[in-house]
Parts: structure tokens; sequence; C-alpha cells
């Protein structure tokens, strides 16, 4: 008899639902015109083996994935390398641009 699903896994996302960002390497929804991190407006790798690669890693350390995970970059992910380049490439850009 198949299982019935619960609400939350019927909100889950997918590894089809999802695109990678070239320049932070985030996992983003299809339909994010830019990347919720680095704000990548651009290509984004679409390759069904790199985005279930990258899927199956971040759904191991979440354990699940809904699609509020990929409009929140702080609370969501707060460790996400990501965020970690947003803030240096601020401090470069203010750097550059405070001379």
């Amino acid at each position: 008899m198949p299982r019935e699903k619960r609400p939350q896994e019927s909100a889950s996302v997918q590894p089809e639902d999802l695109k990678v960002c070239p320049l932070c390497g985030t996992l983003n929804l299809a339909s994010n015109p830019a990347c919720f991190i680095c704000d990548w407006h651009g290509e984004f790798n679409r390759n069904p083996e790199t985005v279930r690669a990258a899927y199956e890693v971040v759904l191991r350390q979440r354990g699940t994935l809904t699609p509020s995970d990929f409009t929140q970059p702080e609370s969501s992910h707060p460790n996400a390398p990501g965020g970690h380049l947003r803030r240096l490439l601020r401090r470069i850009w203010a750097w550059i641009f405070e001379k």
C-alpha cells in the first residue's frame, strides 16, 4: 500500500525544481531570476547530474528542503559559502570605491 504524503513532504523541493549558481555554487529554485545568496543574474548550471549531486549534499546536511530554504539567505543558510562570499565582495567593493 502506498505511503500517504505528509504536508511537509508535499511541500518539499525536488532536484528538478532547482538550478546551481555558477558564481557561489548555491542551489536556487529554477524560478528564481537571480541567485538568492550572491544575486547572480545570468546563466545557471541546470545540468541534471550537477544539480542532483548538490541537492543530495544539501539534503544530507539539512534533512529536508522546502521552497523557503531558497528565499531567505541568512536564516536558511547561515554558513553558506555564498553568504561569506557576498560579505567579502561587499568589503572589497567598499575598499575600491572609498579610495
